[in-house]
């Protein structure tokens, strides 16, 4: 049986896009998930591997949800601050964080121009 999802207070999306992986993503995802399991919080924590967050500047990316803050330039010990200080303490990574009207954050818009079928 899998995870009981209604027990889940957090998911966190991770980006395995190939310039965050190349920026070492994929450690940073493998030591994410390892301290989770370690602290014990896999029930409430749930993470999810996203194909692409369009940051690639500024990756690897990582999204808290539902608190609604996004992460940047993720690496392994940034990963377990993660889980510790903000899953944990619910304190944010203030070094690491987009803040709204940062120039490299950019919305990606979705109209019916831009989608092929």
């Amino acid at each position: 049986m899998g995870k009981d999802l209604a027990k889940v207070e957090k998911i966190i999306f991770m980006c395995s896009g190939s310039a965050c992986t190349k920026r070492g993503g994929a450690e940073s995802i493998l030591s994410l998930r390892s301290c989770i399991k370690a602290l014990g919080l896999k029930e409430q924590v749930h993470t999810i591997k996203a194909v692409c967050t369009d940051q690639c500047e500024s990756g690897p990316i990582m999204f808290v949800y539902p608190d609604g803050v996004w992460y940047k330039d993720v690496d392994v010990s940034r990963a377990v601050h993660l889980v510790s200080n903000h899953i944990l303490k619910g304190q944010v990574l203030d070094g690491i964080l987009y803040r709204e009207g940062d120039a490299a954050i950019q919305p990606v818009h979705i109209s019916a121009d831009n989608i092929q079928d």
